[in-house]
């Protein structure tokens, strides 16, 4: 095990890149690592809250742990932006999931639900997905990403890529919840998001 400190901010540009959230800027203040996995500790600017993420690989499965650790009540709302290619080899990418999409007006959810029907159009969307998972095809090739809590908002509206994102709650969820409590984290009861993404 490699333990160490750092003073280290990322630096990505940001158009074309959809690079968003409260710690996409936020130093990394210590981390650990093996041979095939690392954790990373950030204190989240602005909020009375520590976030530590953590990444495992075994063999075609990688799992990804995302826990905020707070000292007073705070909001933690948790989630990866991935994206895929459309294409492979030149196989188009199909994405699937048993869920409800939220319906919504413009940007905001209305709190109504819609019976999916895959591939019935193209979306930006909140998904509500009881058994946690989504699966994306290539053809052959096959990507299942299972999440510990049941919601994913899926993009599909450009043609060179496709997001699915796990999250640990809909956006936009303390305005406007949607099922269940917004998450929050208390002090000595953090909230954890897990994620597994598995290749075959």
């Amino acid at each position: 095990m490699i333990t160490g400190t750092s003073d280290y901010t990322p630096s990505v540009p940001y158009p074309p890149w959809a690079i968003h959230g409260t710690c996409r800027l936020a130093p990394i203040d210590g981390w650990e690592s093996s041979t095939n996995s690392i954790t990373m500790r950030q204190r989240i600017p602005d909020w009375p809250a520590t976030l530590v993420t953590e990444w495992r690989i075994d063999g075609p499965q990688t799992e990804s742990r995302l826990t905020v650790h707070a000292e007073e009540p705070t909001p933690a709302l948790l989630g990866w932006h991935p994206w895929f290619r459309s294409t492979i080899d030149g196989t188009q990418a199909r994405w699937s999931l048993a869920g409800e999409l939220a319906a919504r007006d413009g940007a905001l959810a209305t709190g109504e639900w819609m019976t999916w029907v895959e591939g019935s159009r193209r979306v930006d969307d909140a998904f509500y997905v009881p058994d946690g998972r989504v699966t994306i095809t290539w053809g052959a090739r096959a990507l299942t990403i299972r999440n510990s809590d049941p919601w994913f908002v899926v993009f599909d509206e450009r043609e060179e890529g496709v997001c699915v994102e796990p999250q640990n709650g809909p956006p936009n969820a303390f305005d406007t919840p949607l099922r269940g409590e917004p998450p929050v984290a208390h002090p000595g009861a953090p909230r954890t998001m897990t994620t597994t993404w598995e290749w075959r």
